[in-house]
């Protein structure tokens, strides 16, 4: 009997264990524990002795053939041309038919430091995704993401992507266009219905609960659609893995747009998203895409303090965790849902965008309503794309990692209380974006730049490579921050540009940024290529899409933080005139005026003959040798003095402040960016005056370059060039652009060729615009009046 009775007392004791370990593992999971909890520090120490390497997560890619065969009309014309069917049929395919890609390795992981795929998160910012630069060219519906990130809060993961439609386009890419068709459809958004119980036996379908495939969708229109599937386009599945265990799944969430694309394409007076022929990047509002996937509530916590991160911030205990060593324990994969994209006056908008929502396309006669989506593992998709920190998070760890608070190097664990704290800010389409406060209220910086820039870079065309970027960066920062930015973030492009010149020691432009402190500069590594580097004038039209995808990635990340932003090259300067000496002054006048965007006509500065040295060089065939002439002053080329700053040398502008009109087309923008919530290069593409529903009739103003819809002249205007400030241009001319320009005589009126070269115009001479439009003022050895 006590036998019995003592082997009961010990079952109930280990139940009772059991428990505990139970409850104590979900806290470590889900709540607030560290993910070195999670994973377990064995796990962290082998992974250096690479007992995981073939375990670690890979991002990999399935992809799915286009257009897929079920699509496809039975009763095709006679010229053998395929149409889509209608309604459209439920795509018939398995994971067996789906090409699989991978990607396994990251630009920091190195064999002599840790295995593949361990520094997912490595660096001060995510590892650039190798995804990028090696995207799959077969399935013309995956997105191009080029960044990902949580939001503040943890709530949402926002995902930074690309038209990879808008890299060839033109006459000569006409079958080209036609593939990438899919890329367009990811910018309107779909309905759909998350089925129940009784639906799923209906349509006979299995639960796959392994996978956590436990929910099934079909399109559906606004009025049958679950109520986080009205406005659509990606399911968003969460996974947490331990090289053990493997992966653990969560609920599929729905993806959720900042606004709405056709919506604003509409408002803008296009009633296509695509065309089949010509140049496409007119609609250049349709390059950058955005998106954002709720993250499951149980992993909110641990994402919004950074918990899901291992990282050198949290390991001071650990003496094998090598710096700026991140490593990510979320992952998410993408499902795009497939549908044929929308094309001429076939917008799919719910009731609330008011007449603009009466369309001719009909969701129950397009789709009907049987179409169920394929099951995740059965569909093309991203899998395992890592998830890092959010960008307070990250700033908070870069802290640590940059501040060593004992003499051993390790670093003090990330402390919850100092993550900031968030105010909500109401988005549109049920989407919510997050500001970071201090107590009084007020966002840490007042004004903020992004530029994407490099050590060395192919200048549009291909024409000539374009060095010194270093240089550059330096004095362009310090200029800035002396005139009042507060904080500048460097986009930096130069791991992309390396090939092009394999003997430069120089990978990166680090050494220049971390001259300056962390709270006034940040440096982003960004080696992504640009996919096409024509001139805008070409017949297949540049698209730098690493640029466009960087400055997405900037107001995305910064834009929360700041109460104005500006985008700039390294050659451009923001100059405060009249009496101003610094931005803030000015823009606190522009606050009280109720203003969003400041604007900035731009022209092409050109470089002081009377600063410039002589330039010779024997791979120039241009300008010479120093030994074929006597004297500095025959030289054929000139070039920047050493002791002369950029700003300064490349000052001489040909046209007088204030400028002309026609010279708005190359704008630049100080804006704010709670108002504009998508910049490209030159222009606020959208702001928050075009997501709102428009219920009546009222037409609005064109502009000088494209229809902008909803814009007021109230929020917006021209800067005063002379008594607050001006935008100089300051671009480079390298020595062989200026042979035959070295002397006085050279730059000729009506001349079709821009001089690269100025001279000082007298203060007294008139100037006189006309001239200006058809070429230089030429003048002779005793009244020089060129290009100055």
């Amino acid at each position: 009997m006590r036998g019995r009775i003592a082997r009961t007392g010990q079952i109930l004791l280990g139940i009772y264990i059991g428990y505990l370990l139970h409850i104590l593992l979900f806290h470590f999971f889900f709540e607030y524990e560290d993910p070195a909890s999670r994973l377990g520090y064995d796990f962290i120490l082998d992974q250096f002795s690479k007992k995981y390497n073939d375990d670690f997560p890979i991002i990999t890619a399935y992809l799915e053939r286009y257009p897929p065969d079920s699509w496809v009309n039975q009763h095709d014309n006679e010229n053998g041309e395929t149409s889509i069917a209608s309604p459209l049929p439920s795509r018939r395919v398995f994971a067996s038919d789906l090409t699989r890609v991978t990607f396994p390795t990251f630009e920091n992981s190195k064999d002599d430091e840790y295995p593949k795929n361990m520094n997912n998160c490595g660096g001060a910012y995510a590892t650039p995704l190798p995804i990028v630069d090696n995207f799959p060219g077969e399935d013309p519906y995956l997105p191009w993401i080029h960044d990902l990130f949580p939001s503040d809060d943890g709530t949402l993961l926002h995902l930074i992507a690309q038209n990879r439609r808008q890299c060839d386009t033109g006459e000569s890419h006409v079958d080209v266009m036609k593939q990438w068709e899919g890329q367009v459809s990811l910018f309107q958004s779909i309905a759909v219905r998350r089925l129940n119980d009784t639906e799923i036996q209906r349509h006979s379908l299995k639960e796959d609960k392994e996978n956590g495939d436990e929910s099934r969708f079909r399109l559906a229109s606004h009025d049958e659609a679950s109520s986080d599937g009205m406005e659509t386009r990606f399911l968003c599945r969460f996974k947490s893995f331990h090289p053990k265990t493997k992966f653990h799944y969560y609920p599929i969430t729905l993806s959720q747009y900042p606004f709405n694309y056709e919506y604003v394409n509409m408002q803008k007076g296009h009633n296509v998203m695509f065309h089949t022929e010509g140049k496409e990047n007119s609609l250049f509002w349709l390059s950058q895409l955005q998106f954002d996937c709720p993250i499951p509530s149980e992993l909110v916590p641990t994402v919004k303090h950074g918990k899901h991160v291992i990282s050198s911030a949290h390991s001071d205990s650990i003496n094998d965790i090598p710096l700026n060593f991140m490593t990510s324990a979320l992952y998410v994969d993408i499902i795009p849902i497939r549908t044929p994209v929308r094309g001429l006056r076939s917008s799919f908008l719910h009731s609330k965008y008011g007449t603009y929502s009466k369309s001719k396309f009909d969701p129950i006669r397009e789709w009907g309503r049987n179409h169920i989506l394929p099951k995740v593992d059965d569909s093309g998709r991203w899998e395992n794309l890592p998830i890092c920190l959010s960008q307070e998070s990250l700033l908070s760890t870069v802290n640590h990692i940059n501040n060593p608070t004992n003499k051993n190097g390790k670093y003090n664990r990330l402390d919850p209380s100092q993550i900031e704290s968030l105010t909500t800010i109401s988005g549109v389409n049920g989407s919510t974006k997050l500001s970071p406060i201090t107590k009084n209220k007020t966002k840490p910086y007042k004004l903020v730049a992004c530029t994407w820039t490099s050590a060395l870079h192919n200048r549009r065309g291909d024409a000539r490579t374009i060095y010194g970027g270093g240089d550059r960066l330096k004095e362009w920062i310090t200029f800035h921050l002396m005139v009042g930015f507060d904080h500048i973030v460097v986009y930096d492009n130069t791991g992309a540009n390396i090939p092009v010149n394999k003997k430069m020691d120089i990978t990166n432009l680090t050494h220049i940024t971390n001259m300056f402190p962390r709270h006034q500069v940040t440096h982003v590594n960004w080696p992504h290529k640009i996919c096409n580097n024509n001139r805008p004038m070409h017949p297949n039209p540049g698209e730098r899409s690493s640029q466009y995808a960087a400055e997405s990635s900037c107001l995305e990340r910064f834009g929360p933080r700041t109460e104005w932003m500006a985008s700039m090259d390294i050659d451009e300067y923001f100059v405060p005139m009249g009496e101003y000496n610094e931005w803030k002054s000015i823009l606190n006048k522009l606050d009280k005026e109720n203003l969003k965007v400041l604007k900035f006509r731009s022209t092409v500065a050109r470089l002081r003959l009377d600063l410039a040295k002589p330039y010779f060089d024997d791979g120039l065939i241009e300008c010479g040798n120093l030994n074929q002439t006597e004297t500095p002053t025959a030289t054929k080329c000139v070039a920047k003095s050493d002791d002369v700053t950029f700003l300064r040398s490349y000052n001489c502008d040909y046209i007088k402040s204030p400028k002309p009109e026609r010279f708005q087309r190359a704008m630049k923008q100080i804006y704010r960016p709670d108002y504009v919530l998508s910049h490209y290069v030159h222009y606020s593409t959208v702001t928050t005056k075009y997501v709102v529903p428009n219920t009546s009739n009222e037409t609005y103003a064109v502009g000088t370059v494209t229809k902008i819809g909803r814009i007021s002249i109230k929020d917006e205007r021209f800067i005063d060039e002379i008594n607050e400030g001006v935008l100089i241009h300051a671009r480079t001319r390298t020595p062989d652009e200026t042979a035959g320009k070295s002397n006085n005589n050279t730059c000729k009126y009506m001349e079709k060729s821009a001089c690269p070269v100025g001279v000082s115009c007298p203060d007294d001479l008139p100037f006189e615009d006309n001239n200006h439009k058809n070429g230089f003022i030429f003048g002779n050895d005793e009244h020089i009046a060129i290009a100055g």
